[in-house]
């Protein structure tokens, strides 16, 4: 059976942690502060209501 190396976790979570932190940065710098939709949200937009079809 192997023998356990109890210093082997926190490397490997700092070094997963690493590699999170990297794409996460990555991905940032790459799409800077745009959205995934590019969606464009106005707080001043006009509501609209759909045409009254009950008057002639």
């Amino acid at each position: 059976m192997a023998q356990h190396n109890p210093g082997a976790l926190p490397y490997l979570l700092i070094v997963l942690g690493g590699i999170v932190i990297g794409f996460v940065l990555a991905g940032y710098i790459v799409g800077g502060h745009q959205s995934e939709t590019n969606a464009k949200t106005h707080a001043t937009q006009p509501e609209k209501t759909a045409p009254d079809a009950g008057k002639h």
